[in-house]
């Protein structure tokens, strides 16, 4: 029996009656769950507070938890090694363990998820937290600047590196054939990460999941509402996935932080330079330019989105 619920915090909650996680064979892929985005919508903080549940095991890796990559691997994308690779990197699970990845790139990679019911299966449960998209290229941008990565230096301005990504999605789009406004495409435009725009047209991105998998196999957060309020929604990610919330203090778990300036993955960046901020007007261009992707994202859904998505 599958029932789709809208809970009080204006969360979708997608969730099926009977646990459907069992223990995966040599053949298909050790993850029972994906983190699949969005990029800077909090994967990296939801992974760390999954994974502190006893029941919920993280895959092998050398890096700190404060790592901005921590919890990814990008198999769902890569496609650069074979399943008995991959399934190296996962713990050996006992009856009522599960495991699972965050990778940020598997919610825009056009064949991921294809790829993902070709060797996880039916059952794979998928999670995604949806940042309002102009505040969430913004810390994209940000992000960058503290890492000093992807041609992103100190002092560079946001709204030039933003007309910038606006004027590499039209020229794409245009290259394309498909309309500015289109709501779903045939064929992946991008790469993940390679334009910010794109990253945000979340209602394309979940329509190209969901012809691989019906919506009880998502749990979809909104940014705003799942920080408002982390225990609830963590408490509601372990029932998603099918393990006893209880074993844990959520409370605890949610107050840890991640990703951080400070964090030693990062670099002190003055936040009074102008050059820096989010101006009124680049806010209003581009939330002009989501918004006919936001509201087929509201139906999809069944949900109304925050005031600030608009």
């Amino acid at each position: 029996v599958v029932a789709v619920v809208v809970c009080s915090f204006s969360v979708v909650s997608l969730v099926v009656a009977t646990q459907v996680v069992s223990l995966p064979s040599s053949s298909v892929c050790s993850a029972t769950f994906f983190i699949i985005g969005a990029r800077k919508g909090g994967t990296t903080a939801l992974y760390n507070y999954l994974t502190a549940h006893p029941k919920v095991l993280p895959y092998k890796t050398n890096r700190p938890v404060t790592h901005p990559s921590y919890g990814e691997i990008h198999f769902l994308q890569r496609h650069s090694y074979s399943v008995e690779v991959y399934n190296s990197k996962f713990p050996t699970l006992q009856e009522g363990e599960i495991t699972g990845e965050s990778s940020v790139s598997s919610l825009t990679a056009f064949l991921a998820p294809s790829f993902a019911l070709k060797t996880c299966g039916p059952n794979i449960r998928m999670l995604a937290i949806l940042r309002e998209p102009v505040k969430r290229m913004h810390s994209q941008f940000m992000m960058r600047l503290r890492l000093g990565t992807e041609n992103v230096e100190e002092g560079d301005s946001f709204t030039e590196w933003a007309l910038a990504e606006l004027t590499s999605f039209k020229l794409r789009v245009e290259a394309s054939g498909m309309e500015e406004h289109g709501l779903i495409w045939e064929k992946g435009l991008f790469k993940p990460g390679e334009n910010a725009i794109f990253e945000g047209l979340y209602y394309g991105h979940l329509r190209n999941w969901m012809r691989s998998f019906p919506k009880e196999n998502f749990k979809i957060f909104l940014f705003d509402n799942f920080y408002a309020n982390p225990a609830d929604h963590l408490r509601e990610s372990y029932e998603f996935l099918g393990v006893d919330w209880r074993e844990v203090d959520e409370y605890e778990v949610t107050s840890r932080k991640f990703n951080d300036e400070g964090s030693n993955n990062t670099k002190h960046i003055d936040l009074s330079n102008d050059a820096y901020k989010l101006t009124e007007s680049i806010n209003i261009l581009f939330k002009r330019l989501f918004k006919p992707h936001n509201e087929a994202l509201e139906q999809l859904l069944g949900v109304k989105l925050p005031e600030n998505w608009w």
